[in-house]
């Protein structure tokens, strides 16, 4: 854990530097926010029973946000590799895994900082989380650390395991449409086709939006929030063992 450490804090260092890409990540979901959620706040007073349009799509924002720096953390290790650090990370008397836990970690924090600007946003736009009480908050942290570990280790693993940098970007940038659209994260399942609907059910973006809202606004739980916080350690669980297996084999 050690090692991990001063890998992790060197990952941080050169996001919190580098204005550019911190700027970036968050360009796309305070637009859509602040552009999209604004306008459809407008067209559809009240969404979801006590919950206006811009509540309800903030857990999907957070979600769309998580996903962006997880993919920003998969790039800083596919960076490393591209440039031989990996090379001298390998020979050095650390373990190899410190590796790939120092790249997941600084995906997951990545995300924190960023999507703590997003519930920032949010409130300053009129909404209120915390209906859900002190164990709505702690539902939210939970599903909130399951969720973005998984996909930090999805592209952990899509990093370790791509040739080029071309090819990384071109596999991860498609998770961003299908798990915010294929999900509950802009409109409630009722209103999709049967289709989609059971594609939605597959995506572990719905339960983490199902959790949210339950947590945050004391908004009935669709699912069970058993059942979300469940669904949420397996997919981390799968992710991780995906991540290391193919991490294992770029180094190997």
């Amino acid at each position: 854990m050690q090692a991990a450490l001063v890998l992790w804090d060197k990952h941080m260092r050169k996001f919190l530097r580098s204005r550019f890409e911190l700027v970036a990540s968050l360009a796309i979901p305070l637009l859509l926010m602040g552009l999209f959620g604004v306008t459809m706040s407008r067209v559809m007073i009240h969404f979801q029973g006590d919950l206006n349009y811009i509540a309800y799509i903030t857990p999907g924002v957070i979600a769309f946000t998580a996903l962006t720096a997880c993919i920003l953390g998969g790039a800083t290790l596919l960076s490393e590799r591209m440039n031989g650090a990996i090379k001298e990370y390998l020979v050095a008397p650390i373990p190899r895994l410190a590796v790939l836990v120092a790249a997941m970690g600084s995906g997951t924090a990545k995300a924190t900082i960023e999507s703590c600007v997003i519930v920032l946003v949010a409130m300053a736009l009129g909404v209120r989380p915390g209906g859900g009480g002190l164990i709505g908050w702690l539902v939210v942290i939970v599903a909130f650390l399951l969720f973005t570990l998984g996909f930090a280790a999805v592209t952990v693993a899509a990093a370790a395991g791509a040739h080029t940098s071309e090819a990384y970007h071109s596999s991860v940038t498609l998770l961003n449409v299908p798990l915010l659209f294929g999900s509950n994260a802009l409109y409630p399942l009722m209103s999709m086709p049967l289709w989609l609907r059971i594609l939605a059910y597959c995506n572990p973006t719905t339960y983490f939006i199902d959790a949210l809202l339950n947590g945050w606004y004391g908004h009935p739980s669709q699912f069970g929030v058993a059942l979300d916080l469940g669904l949420l350690l397996v997919f981390a669980l799968l992710a991780l063992g995906l991540a290391e297996r193919i991490f294992r084999r770029s180094v190997g």
